[in-house]
């Protein structure tokens, strides 16, 4: 494949495309556009990036020659040359050292560990039968179904070539497996188990048969390997860490771990040598064990060519002479030029490490100025001279499987845009189509004038200013194409237009009398005057004055100076009034109003996907080597736009027979003829579109081709309509189809001994060409209102033609059950008097048919008609003498269908509507031209023979359907394949040259993943990726792709020194040597619950989880084992934990059955609900006094039902899935409790249940905080080809209403207060009473969805179809004592600012409609859970009018969901000196990218929220992870770790460490390299670090001084409160408390603390409320009070409480640095 020739091909074929959309009325407007899109002024110039050759290596008998412990038999696996990288890591492999392999995409990674683990078991074959000795981890199932694969490949070979069987056995463990295959593995041990770190998790912990395959691996395990390295970061990096080291410690023998990445680290701010010691220290980290550089392998890059180094003549004779083409491989290898390019452009040597490394992308321009300079030829000529060298190295490449200088082209498409206008008359404005906001040439001084972005009417081609209208000025605003008018508009965003030469701007102005006004849109009084409702009126157009500065006022201004008319459109447009079109219903913008281009994101993708599947076929690429990848970022994008790509292909093919139908034609054909000419012509056999199995012949099969020619006409007559798709132009606006009317013109003309039948009163003073113009829009009119009667489109015909169509036909040939067919319309002059008017078309006096007649007869003939009785009468006598043409029947009016022609159009002329478009006064016609790129597409769309059908590939899709759909694109029986991310990772699809990306992906490492899914066989690839230029991450690498192509990748971060780490895998870790078979059970089989008020463990669950003093040391022995390694050993005594001391282990074993027990509270308290709820409904259906029908046992069904849905969940039973897949599999649930390893899973999740038309059902899931959105009322999920909307809510328990109360200072949230003047805020600690704020409307917690299917996807749709709703976050603390915080002071004692740390912050997040009615409540059914549309509401309202106990169901709620997770507030004080809201959105951003950094967690694991409403709000930074980080609290408890943060913020924003002031208002104020990335892109115009650099310095030098939870007092007052409240008595109460004082320790909490009603103890002191404090002095040392201590404190301690004793003998400086976690420095 000539891969530059298709770039180029697709480029052109892209701006033919985008060219034939610029309809554009003003030509200044249309000359600047039409200039930008052909000389590409918007696009960056491609880049070459090429793919080097690696350096070969020796074979398996040079590596045996060598000495190494290698096995001959492993030459018939591997039997060409390993590359120099592969040598390299097998033979470190062979001789049992790890090894970590770098080399990039395409390298053969996987051959590095394959030939270690074969070459083993060749060599220990008796010993490794039916053992595991290798274990490979993936992250995703997708690459173990692929891996598999190469498994296969490489078994089958073997047994080929030797007739022996394959010496090694493989098996997956992915948790997908059925139970079959899962027992054949536990069994039977493979060697080799493919298995992703969860189940390995599952492997480690289980019960019952996993047990013996858990023995047998830790037995014989020696390699461990873990493909796609880089993915593992984070809190999940974390667990996957940890879950090594405990394989490695409990397993027999040496363990080895291998690890592969292309994507590991890139920064060239760092050396080579530096980054692989990156790369070591990131390996050392996962695997625990100790890497060098000198064990990280990356690729070794060697000259492919000649290594001469051409002169500059023998360059020159090359760009003068043709390139040979030869066929002969060493003519290219010794060929001047491309010796060249690989020696100065492909390659780049760096002396000081002694090696190649690959060049950066360049475009072919900047290879051929290159050239240039070096030669002195003109650089065209240079440019020309490359691409065929590159093109004909390229066929060498392909024809003979060698290597000549591969490259990749790396396109960046943009989206074409706006056009930007300043405001002023048409011929004096200024233009531009670059992103600009002001005007150079008009501003002057102060007086700046603005550019503004202007839209054009889809049907006048005139231009919108888009605005928004702020006090007295306009300002400019983005388009919102997809604005639909549903509430969620601001009545001041609109658009602004002003007239062109010679128009008025009062026929913009809209009569409120006007017929073309739904009638829905008016009331009508007694007297039959109109007036607009109050929704309406506000929406019409109004007459402004605006200036060119952007001055704005509704009113005419005394000093018109400078003022010019204009008329304001509100957003979402309903009238355009340069068309005089009235919208109806809730079509979006983009299908009103088209940007340049006129392209959305959806099409642009279908065009590129297009094009590339037809340029591969005109280049004679065989069909299963036609394909294309394109990624998306969201998995309801890849659904949306693998619809989008199939209906576009549908509608095309079925228009282009249509066009192929009349082409052939020897006459014009009618109705009769034309549904079965388009059958024909698509050239389907029955079998293509029967949706039953069996083949059918004879007249059944005749049968079904007749309902398909029912079905295709129902197209055929709709598409008479006119353009009804935005998108895709019909066949007459592409001037391919002239649809006439029989004998019309010889029966006007008197042509062929016709009869003149027009010679009429009514159409008097017209010529012949008049009449028939006339009569021809009229006829027009009808039809494109389609008020045509046809046979086919009576009721009873629509109804039976949809069943039988739905009943017999496949898709894409069939209805959706969302899919209608319409009857005809019927047009009136006098609006009929009947009850059902939906299909009623007006042709009245003010209707644009009306207009039209009366402005054509007075324009032509000078008569007029001057009221609506004279053309009442003139429309009735015009009709009925049009009878061959028009039916009367019941006082309407409809086109006959047997009189309307096919006939083929002339390819250039376009019939003008005359009616739509009403030409004003002085003003001339918008000439429309045939669109040129469809008029090619109907033509030239393969009706056979090419197979055009697009799928999506994510985690939506199914396990079987996703495996299929890999597996056929695989071997090209479907071309276009979209997915999400999960297609990103190492799967290996060899033939595959083209990659596209919707969108620009989030790092480098994404891109350089996705792109190398291209090119892998050595060919030529091209990758293109769509930006839009409004979105500022994709903005910022369209400006800059080569940081994209080639950027910085962040190596993996992870913070191992973590509490809850290590407390969750020490549980897995008993779990592995005390296994509880309960637990792979159910929670069921765990506790008794015949008590439901008292549900307890089981007995031999309890004896399971009781650990015997030598079960204890084991375990405690494991795990010193596994924090052994010296990479965890370094971090511990970098960071010395202050919670990790000698009795860390000991207490947490201690409480290890009480933290279980207490881990399963959630679950009783649900269980409890589900049970009482069941309890009590039966109550009332078991009671015999309320009928069958009564509403209390209707109520009570429901209720029960709803009981044991919740009971079936939390018992595991009657899912429809696999236990492993429920959220209450006791291993998982233990997991979202922290009592269990999490690795960063969603804690149970909320789901919404798919239900298609077929009853088929599918779940999706997210996490909590984004499903409150995507899951919300009555929202669009896509999914599978079709589109789902939010119906209901699953209602397991009774619908509970919550109040919450804020304050608006703080955003702290109270729920179901009644009365908050009893309440404090617990940051400010003022009171609330007069502050709190109620949120209005009644609050319900979100519980899981259900979406119906609603109809399929569209090529309608440019993006997803989403409701804006408006979410807003609070938080709250349950236990407010737990609140820890420092203070900031400057060294001069100014209060700077407060940091507090809340663990386990309550953060409530809360969704509302944007409809301001109702309190911004959504309609809610609390019976049923339906959320009711506008359109129900009414209906309902009727209903509970008649039955009055129905009235209470329907509510108007909120919904809300809550989350816990450690937070740190930061409450900046004015000293601080973020006084603006800009300043402290930076420096939220700043301080928690320098968390990041400091802490080695990854960016996504971190969330922040702008907290309050004041001039100076407040920050909330909270850990997202699923799993305490454990990091936050370091922030406020160890002030060295403060320090550490702002240090690193300060680094971050500035290169300096001091600036002055000039220096500062330098800076930009902010870029990617410091704060900008991809997850703040809505906040990128707020970020100037300019504004926080006194902030950081101030911060720099403040002192931190910290107080513990529940210390509300200062440090000096806590002394002194704690001395006065201790036992005076007690001399040791006094020393202890003397020491932490002097020492700046930190105090107790409480002095003699009480536990009344509890146990009859009183420590000294108090710590919290688990940590206890005897100070003992020498009254204990009698024996009798020393048992009395013992047996007290037993007590406490089997209660859970940790008791820690001083004894007045002991130092107390022993006795503190014991417990050093404990009494921790404050200061």
């Amino acid at each position: 494949m000539n891969i530059i020739e298709l770039y180029e091909s697709l480029k052109g074929s892209y701006k033919s495309y985008l060219q034939s959309f610029v309809a554009i009325k003003d030509e200044r407007i249309k000359d600047e556009v039409s200039e930008s899109i052909k000389n590409e002024k918007l696009w960056r110039k491609a880049l070459i990036q090429f793919n080097p050759n690696f350096k070969q290596g020796i074979g398996v008998k040079e590596l045996i020659a060598k000495g190494l412990p290698i096995h001959k038999d492993l030459e018939y696996f591997f039997d060409k040359p390993f590359y120099k990288h592969q040598q390299d890591a097998i033979e470190l492999g062979c001789q049992d050292k790890e090894f970590i392999v770098t080399s990039g995409t395409g390298s053969g990674k996987s051959r590095t560990f394959m030939a270690t683990v074969f070459n083993y078991i060749l060599l220990h074959d008796e010993a490794c039968k039916d053992k595991t000795i290798a274990i490979i981890v993936y992250p995703m199932n997708a690459l173990i179904n692929s891996q598999a694969e190469e498994l296969s490949r490489y078994k089958a070979e073997y047994e080929e070539r030797t007739g022996h069987p394959c010496p090694f056995t493989f098996g997956k463990y992915t948790g997908q497996e059925n139970e079959e295959a899962r027992g054949k593995i536990q069994q039977t041990p493979p060697n080799i188990i493919l298995t992703n770190y969860m189940m390995l998790e599952l492997l480690m912990t289980r019960a019952g048969k996993e047990e013996d395959l858990r023995k047998c691996f830790l037995e014989n395990l020696h390699f461990l390997v873990f493909d796609e390295l880089h993915t593992y970061r984070g809190m999940q990096g974390s667990d996957v860490s940890f879950l090594i080291r405990r394989i490695k410690s409990l397993a027999t023998g040496r363990v080895l771990c291998f690890g592969t990445s292309a994507t590991m680290v890139a920064d060239d701010s760092m050396t080579y040598s530096q980054q692989r010691e990156k790369v070591a220290e990131v390996a050392s980290c996962i695997f625990g064990s100790s890497y060098s550089k000198e064990q990280v392998i990356d690729e070794t890059l060697a000259i492919g060519l000649s290594d001469d180094e051409p002169t500059d003549g023998e360059l020159r004779i090359c760009i003068n002479n043709p390139v040979p083409h030869s066929a002969d491989i060493h003519t290219a290898l010794k060929y001047p030029t491309a010796i060249w390019i690989e020696q100065s452009v492909a390659l780049a040597y760096n002396r000081k490490e002694n090696k190649y490394f690959r060049g950066k992308p360049i475009s072919i321009e900047d290879m051929a100025k290159q050239l240039s300079i070096r030669t002195g030829e003109e650089e065209d000529k240079c440019q020309k001279h490359i691409v065929e060298v590159l093109n004909w190295c390229n066929i060498l490449n392909q024809q003979k499987g060698v290597s000549i200088l591969p490259f990749k082209v790396h396109q960046f498409i943009p989206q074409t845009g706006n056009v930007y206008l300043t405001i002023g008359e048409q011929d004096n404005r200024q233009i531009t189509v670059e992103e600009k906001l002001y005007c150079d040439e008009l501003s002057h001084g102060n007086k700046k004038v603005m550019y503004y972005p202007v839209v054009f009417s889809r049907l006048s081609g005139h231009e919108f200013y888009v605005v928004k209208i702020n006090g007295s000025q306009i300002m400019p605003r983005s388009f919102d194409g997809y604005a639909s008018g549903d509430g969620d508009s601001d009545i001041n965003d609109g658009y602004i237009i002003l007239p062109h030469r010679g128009e008025n701007i009062n026929d913009y102005i809209l009569d409120v009398n006007s017929e073309e006004i739904p009638s829905d849109w008016y009331t009508t009084n007694k007297k039959g005057v109109r007036k607009l409702k109050k929704t309406y009126e506000s929406r019409i157009p109004q007459k402004v004055y605006v200036t060119q500065s952007g001055t704005y006022t509704p009113t005419e201004p005394l000093d018109s100076m400078g003022f010019m008319e204009a008329i304001f459109v509100p957003s979402p447009l309903m009238y355009d009034p340069t068309a005089r079109v009235v919208y109806k219903g809730k079509q979006s913008e983009y299908s009103k109003l088209s940007r340049i281009g006129g392209e959305g994101r959806s099409t642009a993708t279908t065009v590129l996907s297009y094009e590339d599947i037809i340029l591969m076929q005109k280049m004679g690429i065989e069909q299963n080597d036609r394909k294309v990848l394109t990624f998306v970022d969201a998995r309801q994008d890849a659904a949306l736009q693998a619809g989008h790509f199939n209906d576009f292909i549908r509608i095309g093919k079925i228009r282009s027979a249509i066009w192929n139908a009349i082409k052939n034609a020897t006459e014009p054909i009618d109705n009769t003829k034309i549904a079965r000419m388009v059958l024909d012509n698509l050239h389907l056999e029955v079998d293509d579109y029967y949706a039953k199995p069996q083949k059918l012949r004879g007249k059944r099969a005749n049968d079904i081709k007749n309902i398909m020619e029912r079905y295709l006409s129902t197209i055929i007559y709709d598409d008479l309509a006119g353009n009804w798709t935005v998108i895709m132009p019909n066949l007459e606006d592409c001037a391919l189809l002239n649809i006439g009317y029989k004998y019309l013109h010889d029966e006007i003309t008197g042509e062929n001994n016709s009869e003149r039948l027009y010679d009429i009163p009514e159409l008097e003073g017209l010529d012949d060409e008049q009449k028939e113009e006339f009569i021809t829009q009229i006829l027009d009119y009808l039809r494109h209102k389609l008020c045509i009667y046809s046979s086919e489109r009576t009721i009873q015909a629509v109804k039976d033609t949809s069943k039988a169509v739905r009943e017999n036909l496949k898709a894409p040939w069939t209805l959706d059950e969302s899919d209608t067919i319409d009857e005809a319309n019927e047009l009136f002059v006098i609006r009929p008097r009947r009850r059902n008017a939906y299909n009623l078309e007006s042709g009245g006096y003010r209707s644009k048919l009306g207009i039209f007649i009366r402005d054509y007869i007075e324009k032509n003939t000078g008569r007029t008609i001057n009221n609506e009785d004279d053309y009442t009468h003139y429309v009735i006598r015009l009709f009925e003498a049009l009878s061959n043409y028009i039916i009367h029947e019941n006082g309407t009016y409809q086109l006959d269908y047997g009189c309307i022609l096919w006939q083929e159009g002339d390819k250039q002329h376009i019939r003008r509507d005359l009616v739509r478009h009403r030409i004003l006064e002085g003003g001339k016609w918008l000439d429309k031209e045939p669109n040129h790129y469809f008029q090619q597409f109907y033509q030239s769309i393969p009706l056979k023979d090419v197979c055009l059908e697009a799928k999506d590939h994510t985690g939506q899709v199914s396990k079987e359907d996703r495996e299929n759909r890999e597996r056929e694109f695989r071997e090209g029986k479907f071309p276009i394949l979209y997915c999400s991310p999960t297609m990103e990772l190492g799967i290996d699809i060899k033939d595959l040259s083209v990659v596209g990306m919707r969108n620009v992906p989030p790092t480098p490492a994404n891109y350089t993943q996705r792109a190398g899914r291209a090119g892998r066989s050595g060919q030529a690839a091209l990758v293109y990726t769509y930006c839009r230029p409004r979105n500022s991450h994709e903005n910022y690498y369209l400006a800059h792709p080569e940081k994209m192509v080639k950027g910085e990748v962040k190596a993996p971060r992870m913070e191992l020194v973590n509490e809850e780490l290590f407390r969750t895998h020490l549980h897995s870790t008993i779990l592995s040597l005390c296994p509880i078979t309960e637990l792979s059970d159910g929670i069921k089989e765990l506790v008794d619950c015949n008590d439901i008020n008292n549900i307890t463990l089981k007995d031999e669950v309890r004896v399971a989880l009781q650990l015997s003093p030598e079960r204890k040391e084991q375990v405690k022995s494991v795990f010193r084992q596994i924090m052994n390694d010296s990479f965890l050993k370094d971090r511990m005594e970098t960071e010395h934990p202050i919670w990790f001391t000698e009795h860390w282990l000991d207490n947490i074993l201690a409480n290890y059955e009480y933290d279980f027990d207490k881990a399963l509270n959630r679950w009783r308290s649900l269980y409890k609900q589900a049970q009482t709820q069941i309890e009590e409904a039966s109550r009332v259906i078991n009671n015999r006094i309320y009928g069958e029908n009564s509403k209390e046992k209707r109520e009570a069904h429901i209720k029960q039902l709803r009981g044991e849905s919740l009971r079936d969940m939390l018992l595991g039973v009657n899912q429809g899935k696999s236990k492993e897949e429920n959220e209450f599999y006791p291993y998982r649930y233990l997991a979202s409790e922290g009592f269990l390893p999490g690795y960063n899973f969603t804690k149970l999740p909320q789901r919404a249940l798919l239900q298609y038309k077929s009853d088929k059902v599918e779940c999706l899931s997210r996490p909590k905080r984004l499903a409150l959105r995507e899951f919300g009322p009555q929202n669009i999920i896509y999914n599978n080809g079709g589109k789902f909307r939010i119906s209901r809510m699953q209602i397991l328990s009774e619908v509970i209403p919550h109040k919450f109360f804020y304050n608006p200072k703080t955003g702290v949230v109270y729920k179901d207060e009644e009365n908050t003047i009893h309440h404090t805020d617990i940051i400010t600690g003022e009171s609330l009473d007069g502050v709190a704020k109620l949120i209005p409307g009644m609050c319900i917690e979100a519980q899981d969805m259900v979406a119906v299917e609603a109809e399929k996807i569209t090529c309608h749709e440019e993006e997803r179809s989403r409701k804006f709703y408006k979410t807003k976050t609070y938080f709250a603390s349950d236990d407010p004592r737990a609140i820890s915080e420092c203070e900031l002071k400057s060294p001069h004692g100014e209060h700077l600012a407060n940091i507090r740390y809340i663990p386990s912050c309550r953060l409530t997040y809360i969704l509302e409609s944007r409809n301001d009615d109702n309190a911004n409540g959504f309609a809610f059914d609390t019976k049923t859970g339906d959320w009711i549309s506008n359109e129900r509401l009414g209906r309902i309202q009727e209903e509970a009018d008649k039955n009055p106990e129905e009235a209470d169901r329907t509510k108007f709620v909120k919904l809300f969901t809550e989350t816990t997770a450690n937070a740190i507030y930061i409450q900046p004080l004015e000293a601080l000196l973020l006084d603006r809201k800009e300043a402290v959105r930076t420096f939220l951003y700043a301080f928690k990218q320098a968390i990041e950094d400091v802490f080695q967690i990854e960016g996504s694991e971190m969330g922040a929220e702008v907290m309050g409403e004041g001039a100076t709000p407040n920050i909330l930074i909270y850990e997202n992870a699923e799993g305490s980080l454990g990091v936050l609290s370091r922030l406020v408890h160890e002030p060295e770790a403060y320090r550490n943060v702002v240090k690193r913020a300060y680094e971050i924003c500035f290169n300096k460490p001091e600036l002055t002031q000039d220096e500062i208002n330098e800076l930009t104020p902010a870029d990617y390299s410091n704060l900008l990335n991809y997850y703040n892109q809505p906040y990128h115009q707020q970020i100037d670090i300019r504004l926080i650099y006194r902030t950081l310095k101030l911060m720099q030098e403040a002192k931190v001084e910290t107080h513990h939870a529940g210390q509300s007092l200062g440090y000096d007052e806590q002394y002194a409160a704690l001395e006065a409240a201790r036992d005076h008595n007690s001399s040791t109460e006094y020393e202890f408390l003397k020491y932490l004082y002097d020492h700046h320790l930190r105090l107790p909490d409480k002095a003699q603390p009480m536990f009344p009603e509890e146990y009859y103890v009183q420590p000294d002191f108090m710590y919290g409320d688990r940590i206890v404090v005897f100070c003992d002095g020498t009254p204990h040392d009698c024996p009798e009070i020393q048992k009395d201590d013992r047996e007290k404190r037993e007590v406490l301690e089997d209660a859970g409480f940790v008791v820690l004793a001083w004894y007045y003998a002991t130092p107390l400086a022993d006795f503190i640095r014991e417990y050093s976690d404990i009494f921790t420095p404050v200061k």
